[in-house]
């Protein structure tokens, strides 16, 4: 079998699997939100979901680094963690009651979680720093960011990413979660996709864009790294997928309840 059908197919058997584990954690997410009735990051956590879930099953624990840049959706990696066996099962129902699964994820909540993150912008700044000591070390490795596109319009995102580019940050994979919104309404021209892309891109970063709900796409992007650049792939995504009452529901989504708490 060629390289590119062993690798498709591969994509497709980790795409998935990393589906149902995305059904799994949704399912956690909305029954969680249904009995507390209390506001949460749900639209943000919601339209990761898959990304997460791909991420995930891509990297190895130990090699390789996970950054959630907008660690305002840590609802939403500790529902994938929980579904993938990675947290006790009573763990995740403790969510921001219990200072090991905080409302911003830190080094310790688990063992896929290696940085502590909260602050927009400086995520894609601590995964170059860990690409770059590994590649010191003479380590091989691999370090995926998921930002938020209204994350991207932090400057210290650029700043970052064209130290990254400048030093070919082969092991880099920024995935950004492109759902259209940040906390004060739609994105367009330099913060859409389409923008985005072209601004990795100039900077010399691998770009592609892909269908960010798909996992067999996702898992076929996150598989082929760049050889010799870092790796951007805008994810376009919903807002809340979903939950009907969410989906693209701004600014409502961003933060909120749901009924039945």
């Amino acid at each position: 079998m060629a390289a590119d059908a062993r690798a498709t197919v591969l994509a497709s058997g980790i795409g998935a699997e990393a589906a149902k584990v995305a059904d799994g954690a949704r399912r956690r997410i909305l029954e969680l939100g249904t009995s507390r009735g209390t506001p949460l990051h749900f639209g943000s956590a919601l339209s990761a979901l898959e990304i997460m879930a791909v991420s995930a099953s891509v990297l190895r624990p130990g090699e390789d680094d996970f950054v959630l840049s907008k660690g305002h959706a840590a609802l939403g990696w500790y529902a994938v963690l929980a579904e993938r066996g990675d947290l006790e099962p009573d763990t995740f129902p403790t969510y921001g009651r219990d200072a090991r699964l905080s409302v911003h994820p830190h080094r310790g909540s688990s063992p896929a979680t290696t940085f502590s993150t909260g602050s927009l912008g400086h995520g894609i700044a601590l995964a170059t720093g860990s690409c770059l000591g590994r590649s010191l070390l003479g380590r091989s490795g691999q370090s995926h960011v998921l930002m938020g596109d209204g994350e991207c319009q932090e400057g210290s995102v650029w700043e970052a990413a064209a130290f990254a580019a400048d030093r070919k940050a082969s092991g880099l994979t920024v995935i950004v979660d492109a759902n259209g919104f940040n906390q004060n309404g739609a994105l367009t021209g330099s913060s859409s996709c389409d923008g985005l892309a072209k601004q990795f891109a100039a900077l010399g970063w691998q770009t592609q864009i892909v269908a960010g709900h798909d996992t067999a796409a996702l898992s076929q992007a996150l598989l082929r790294p760049a050889a010799h650049a870092p790796h951007a792939v805008i994810a376009r995504t919903r807002k809340g997928h979903g939950c009907p009452q969410l989906v693209d529901a701004m600014p409502g989504a961003h933060f909120t309840s749901l009924p039945g708490g």
